[in-house]
């Protein structure tokens, strides 16, 4: 079949809609009085779309209130461009709808009314919800959840689980409700056990549960959260396809894998201030139990070389805990940037976040013999810039994290650096960088970080490099996406370079060609396929085929989270 470049997909909906409705778009809406609310909902599966339409008949669409709570102007107020974006913002966040258009129109109502028309299609609720990686023939990862993402058109979500990597098999349910009782409160919870997938015997579980009143608007004052999680279960650290073996001078060969335990509680409120300025303050206290001891089976040399080099450290401690976040209410609606032909939102300007927090070390510990730790008092700052010009979108994010107790050296000392670039459209395509720098100092968690495979240097043999530090660049030719029937296919030619280390970085390049895939029926998420080679031999020169639902990228800079 012919690849031909896309039509406006969102726009031909609102076309659609306007039409049916007698109306014309008003592209100037600004100070005219709202007359009424109108929704228009498409089916999942259109006469344009490829699959059958007797899917329409396995889906309950979402129900008219349930996009009706979420629009921020009402009938008689003026409209407000800012609001009615904020309104789609909001709405296209819900993973329940595919498009979200918010426009004004004229039906018959006088000059200066007009009627405010939010345009949705549905995406496919009943889903398998897979996320994998896959490099060469190694599924490295593989999470399926069966589930009914809108059940009866209610916006609940209710999952099985199943999450498969090399050594477990977690089986687990997940339950949302993004507004409880209607009202603007959450509950999120999920439960999993985890089993050997070698001896199919239970080793652990795992799960948490969330009580909310998140921000919905950037005009909300007030936002609260409590949240408690556990993790219980034997922890094995693999390079490939096998356990990672350490080598200690004195005890031989050490398989890196110990039992974990944590369990921890937080509760917090936010106070937000200002309009276009935002400053959020929160305030709360948390408490934690961490727990991570070598296997029984391994001799006490084994076990202190892995507690005293590799492991985490075990400690227990409650304390109270700041947060301030100060952004600019400044948003953009792209499209072709990571999603293809579906809009996406990006806050503008600058993103500054900081941390704090003081804990005192509790008088219990799980496990008897384990030290639970110092006093601490420690604290994260991060700043993120964003700028758009001429069809650029450049970020620019650092963060720097430390802990500091009475009488010793900083530990946990972390410095990130990110930049991410996506250039103007040129030659039919454009071109994608992704720069980052991790470094650690003085890391009681002895973080190791695997690089390479579906992480970040596709081509390489999974986790081929490791160490606690790394530096990785991503560089991409990506075409404009192509349209098969609205099934959306994009080429890419891409360069990784990276490195994770101890002390000094030894680099790896590779190359290659890859594969965008995009269903928005089905999908927010890009199905990503790349055959890359390793640049120059190495002990990882032959091709190998990485297939992922994520960007390649290691461990970057979460704390930097979209504002809402």
């Amino acid at each position: 079949m012919l690849l031909v470049a896309p039509a406006d997909f969102e726009q031909e909906l609102v076309d659609r809609a306007v039409a049916q409705l007698g109306g014309t778009i008003v592209p100037q809406p600004e100070g005219s009085i709202i007359d009424e609310v109108l929704i228009s909902s498409d089916e999942i599966m259109s006469e344009r779309d490829p699959w059958p339409n007797f899917f329409n008949w396995f889906h309950a669409d979402t129900r008219r209130h349930i996009v009706e709570r979420e629009v921020l102007l009402s009938p008689g107020e003026p409209w407000d461009a800012e609001r009615a974006l904020e309104t789609e913002r909001n709405l296209r966040r819900m993973v329940i709808f595919a498009v979200v258009r918010v426009v004004a129109i004229r039906r018959d109502g006088p000059p200066g009314h007009v009627s405010l028309l939010v345009t949705t299609k549905d995406r496919w609720s009943l889903r398998l919800n897979s996320e994998f990686t896959i490099v060469g023939n190694l599924v490295q990862y593989l999470r399926l959840r069966p589930a009914e993402m809108n059940f009866l058109g209610r916006n609940v979500q209710a999952a099985a689980d199943v999450l498969m990597k090399l050594d477990t098999i977690d089986f687990g349910q997940y339950l949302l409700f993004p507004r409880l009782f209607g009202q603007k409160f959450r509950l999120a919870e999920t439960a999993s056990l985890v089993f050997n997938r070698n001896t199919a015997r239970l080793e652990g579980s795992t799960g948490y549960v969330l009580v909310d009143r998140p921000f919905y608007s950037l005009g909300q004052r007030w936002a609260w959260a409590a949240f408690g999680q556990w993790n219980s279960r034997r922890q094995r650290v693999f390079r490939g396809a096998t356990v990672w073996e350490l080598e200690s001078p004195s005890a031989g060969l050490v398989p890196f894998e110990y039992d974990a335990r944590s369990f921890s509680v937080e509760a917090n409120a936010t106070r937000r201030f200002g309009t276009h300025w935002l400053l959020d303050v929160t305030l709360g206290g948390f408490g934690y139990d961490s727990v991570a001891r070598p296997p029984g089976e391994l001799s006490a040399e084994q076990g202190e070389f892995l507690r005293r080099e590799y492991l985490p450290r075990s400690e227990s401690a409650a304390g109270l805990a700041a947060r301030l976040r100060f952004f600019e209410a400044r948003f953009i609606k792209l499209r072709n940037i990571d999603t293809l032909e579906i809009s996406e939102d990006f806050q503008l300007g600058p993103l500054v976040q900081s941390a704090t927090r003081w804990a005192l070390p509790l008088p219990f510990t799980s496990t008897p013999g384990v030290p639970t730790g110092n006093g601490f008092l420690e604290t994260t700052l991060s700043v993120r810039y964003r700028w758009y010009f001429g069809g650029d979108l450049l970020t620019v994010s650092a963060s720097g994290t430390a802990r500091f107790i009475t009488g010793g050296l900083p530990q946990n000392r972390r410095y990130l650096f990110e930049v991410v670039n996506y250039s103007p459209l040129f030659e039919g395509g454009r071109l994608y960088t992704r720069l980052v720098a991790d470094i650690r100092q003085n890391d009681l968690n002895n973080t190791q970080v695997l690089l390479g495979g579906g992480n970040g240097l596709r081509g390489t043999a999974p986790d081929e490099l490791t160490g606690r530090n790394y530096l990785l660049g991503n560089f991409e030719y990506r075409t404009r996406p192509f349209e098969i029937a609205t099934v959306y296919t994009s080429i890419v030619l891409f360069y990784d370079v990276g490195s994770a280390f101890a002390d000094h970085p030894t680099f790896i390049h590779t190359t290659g060609i890859g594969l965008r895939i995009m269903l928005p029926q089905f999908n927010q998420e890009v199905l990503r396929v790349n055959l890359g080679l390793v640049i120059g031999g190495g002990p990882a020169s032959l091709s190998r085929l990485v297939t992922t639902l994520s960007e390649p990228q290691g461990l970057g800079p979460d704390f930097l989270n979209n504002p809402p």
